[in-house]
């Protein structure tokens, strides 16, 4: 805990989050992601879980050339989700420190992205694991997978409702110091 609020400077949170908005930005808007989109709909991660046959269908729609680009596009991703848990453990920590007293017991949120991105690490090497083994169904790998997109989802949600509610409630502090 004490190195993360060391960590938690303003300058490594803005340095952090750059970064990470630099990369999602290319990476959702250049190369792979937009390739398999334009492939025909929404990637599997970007639903609320999925089945066996969907996965199946999913990845039979996208062809050859589309599961390679799909295989290379989870290692991006990956990448991201490192990046992405870095700069938003480091925000809610900043926020926490600012907002709340040491030993709040609210610091649990801190660590909320961490998890999130241990879920997307998951989520990407099933995801992998499904693409080499095709056309070879892995109905529990495909389980796996379902069950940890819908638990990345559901817990992302409320992480980032926190997030916009403590940018407001420091800005509203800073501004009441004024």
């Amino acid at each position: 805990m004490n190195r993360l609020r060391k960590l938690s400077t303003g300058r490594n949170v803005v340095l952090t989050a750059i970064i990470w908005l630099a990369v999602s930005v290319c990476l959702f808007n250049f190369g792979p992601y937009t390739a398999l989109r334009a492939a025909g709909g929404e990637l599997l991660e970007e639903r609320f879980g999925y089945s066996a046959a969907q996965v199946a269908a999913r990845l039979e729609t996208l062809g050859e050339t589309g599961r390679a680009l799909y295989r290379r596009f989870q290692y991006f991703d990956a990448a991201n989700a490192l990046l992405t848990a870095a700069a938003l453990t480091l925000l809610m920590s900043y926020l926490l420190m600012r907002l709340f007293p040491s030993r709040s017991a609210l610091w649990f949120a801190a660590y909320l992205p961490l998890l999130i991105g241990a879920l997307e690490l998951l989520e990407n090497s099933m995801l992998l694991a499904l693409l080499r083994a095709f056309p070879e169904p892995l109905p529990w790998v495909a389980a796996i997978a379902g069950w940890t997109t819908r638990l990345k989802l559901t817990v992302s949600l409320p992480l980032f409702l926190l997030i916009v509610v403590g940018l407001l409630a420091l800005a509203v502090k800073r501004l009441r110091r004024r």
